[in-house]
């Protein structure tokens, strides 16, 4: 029976190139919508400016205003087992001016207090660390503002400008968003509420391991409203509106890759009933050399299983590329942040393949064929058909 399945197709060329096609983009779309999907559940935000530390300790993001922590706590972290240091973090709107044009990179909140630069292992590169009324600038900011050592830079800071010299330039081991740090006396001057911090950068002591580290503090501040975050998670502090970004994208991916199954079944299961429908002398010629009904579906059932096998094949290298593509999409739209990175792993890969196979492998409906009367016995003999299949 496979042979004599892969043997007609041949003859309905058009309805499997149809069947093909249809399969191909469904499992493809299906692929990139499962990307998508698993990139909004993991949600995963590598931190860049608080990237040295072990544990970030940090107050409810999911508000539309984030929750700042009382800076006291720094004080209590540092008193906590296992930790080395507690390093306070305050982000603040700021962006210098060029030609009376801020100069930005998409994030307005980019001005801290020079004492969270050891989070993201800045390194002074270019002059000195700042002093009262001087900012150091961060490589890829002080290049599109145009500044350099010494210069005297208006500066944007919560929306009124001052003038400050810049003291130096600083890079970091890996990429980040733009950075302008400031001395203790005017981030005091600048922020109203300097009492509170956005997050404390926790670093662990020789010996100890995160997961040690995260637990202490959990115990330490469990009457506090703190929140505790590892891993890719340390990228939330820095980042708040990713996590509505990835909640987003699990509703854009179910319902357009919903839709995509969808349209795919309906087609395909058009396709194979009109092809069925158009075989009826073939397959009553069948039944009458001996066929069963039994036998007849196992050669649609073959033609199909390898037309999915073959869309799914040809899907699989496009999958990943269209997610990625897709994600670019929402993200320049602002759906999301692109701090997040691109997940697809095996499942979204599964389910494309399953969209290609399983609708085509469900059983037809009875095949046309003649019927013997009532009460007479069915005479014809199987092996003339190839047997058992």
């Amino acid at each position: 029976m496979p042979l004599l399945a892969l043997r007609t197709l041949r003859y309905r060329a058009g309805g499997f190139a149809a069947s093909f096609a249809a399969l191909a983009f469904g499992a493809v779309l299906v692929m990139a919508c499962g990307g998508l999907m698993e990139t909004g559940i993991r949600t995963a935000v590598p931190p860049q400016r608080l990237v040295a530390a072990d544990v970030v300790v940090t107050g409810d993001q999911s508000h539309p205003e984030p929750v700042r922590l009382d800076a006291a706590l720094v004080a209590r972290i540092r008193s906590v087992p296992g930790v080395a240091d507690a390093v306070p973090d305050l982000s603040f709107p700021a962006a210098p001016l060029r030609d009376g044009t801020p100069v930005t990179d998409g994030d307005q909140r980019i001005g801290h207090a020079w004492a969270s630069s050891a989070l993201g292992r800045y390194r002074v590169r270019d002059g000195a660390a700042p002093a009262e009324h001087e900012v150091a600038v961060d490589a890829a900011t002080a290049a599109r503002a145009g500044v350099h050592v010494g210069d005297q830079v208006d500066v944007v800071v919560r929306g009124v400008p001052a003038r400050f010299r810049v003291s130096g330039v600083v890079s970091t081991e890996r990429p980040a968003a733009g950075a302008l740090f400031f001395a203790e006396p005017d981030v005091a001057r600048i922020v109203p509420a300097a009492d509170r911090v956005d997050a404390i950068g926790v670093l662990a002591a020789p010996g100890v391991r995160g997961g040690q580290l995260r637990d202490a503090l959990a115990t330490a501040l469990k009457d506090t409203p703190a929140i505790l975050l590892t891993g890719n998670e340390r990228g939330l502090a820095e980042f708040a509106d990713a996590a509505d970004g990835g909640e987003t994208m699990i509703v854009l991916a179910g319902v357009f890759g919903g839709l995509a199954v969808l349209v795919a079944v309906f087609v395909v299961a058009g396709i194979l009933g009109l092809s069925v429908q158009q075989r009826q002398r073939e397959m009553a010629l069948l039944r009458a050399i001996g066929c069963t009904p039994g036998q007849l579906r196992r050669l649609v059932l073959g033609e199909t299983a390898v037309l999915g096998l073959l869309a799914t094949l040809a899907a699989y290298p496009f999958g990943e590329p269209v997610g990625r593509f897709l994600f670019g999409q929402l993200t320049d739209g602002g759906v999301a942040t692109p701090a997040i990175v691109f997940h697809q792993g095996f499942v979204p890969t599964l389910a494309g393949s399953a969209v290609s196979v399983l609708p085509r492998c469900s059983p037809p409906g009875r095949p046309a064929g003649p019927r013997p009367a009532p009460g007479r016995p069915r005479r014809w003999s199987r092996p003339a058909c190839g047997g058992a299949g």
